[in-house]
């Protein structure tokens, strides 16, 4: 009961991002949401859905357009946990870069990934 009570409790806490990557993520997706057009996109910070325990953010960015696919996941220290309508995917060192585009740094390959989720089109990625 006592676990009961205090998951309960912090279900209805924000999240607390760690200083670095955490707190990056979360201000990257702001920044990003809040320069598309207006009514492109919705944006939801909380605590990872079913772990009300877990500090670190999660975030769901919900496009307006039905064909747009939703963006969703987590960050975890320096990896990233993602989901892409359907699809999701576990970026281990995220916060190194490279991991899509080789040679580029995390957010040039997050605001890529966003740029395709909300436009509703498949974009390909640069060749280095």
């Amino acid at each position: 009961m006592a676990r009961e009570s205090r998951l309960l409790f912090q279900r209805d806490r924000p999240p607390a991002p760690r200083p670095g990557f955490e707190t990056d993520v979360v201000g990257e997706l702001r920044n990003l949401v809040s320069s598309l057009p207006e009514g492109v996109a919705s944006l939801r910070i909380s605590r990872v859905k079913g772990h009300p325990e877990w500090a670190e953010p999660a975030f769901e960015v919900t496009p307006t357009n039905r064909k747009a696919a939703r963006l969703g996941g987590y960050a975890v220290a320096d990896d990233l946990y993602l989901t892409v309508g359907e699809a999701e995917r576990e970026f281990i060192a995220f916060a190194k870069g490279g991991n899509i585009i080789r040679g580029s740094n995390w957010r040039d390959e997050f605001r890529w990934i966003l740029g395709g989720s909300h436009s509703g089109r498949h974009n390909s990625a640069p060749l280095p």
